[in-house]
């Protein structure tokens, strides 16, 4: 739970498996570094993977500042039900 973990964490967003980069997306939402929100916010604006984007809007809650809560909640009208689910949770709804 070492925030000082949060660079090498995020670095695996940008690995080329799917669950990878959800996982490091779950593993900075517990770390809850508020570094991360930047690059959890890319991975939901831009990842093709509906499950590590929702791992990013998870991460988002956990990490539970106002900013972090505002990114996930944009996308409550998401193509991905997961994605949306995180998303209303953010906006309180």
């Amino acid at each position: 739970g070492s925030q000082a973990a949060t660079q090498g964490v995020a670095n695996c967003l940008a690995d080329d498996t799917d669950s990878v980069r959800s996982s490091a997306a779950r593993a900075l939402g517990l770390l809850g570094d508020t570094r991360a929100i930047d690059p959890l916010a890319d991975v939901l604006a831009e990842d093709d993977a509906d499950e590590a984007r929702a791992s990013a809007a998870w991460a988002l809650n956990q990490i539970g500042t106002q900013r972090a809560m505002e990114i996930a909640a944009e996308y409550t009208d998401d193509r991905a039900y997961v994605v949306q689910v995180e998303a209303e949770k953010a906006a309180g709804v």
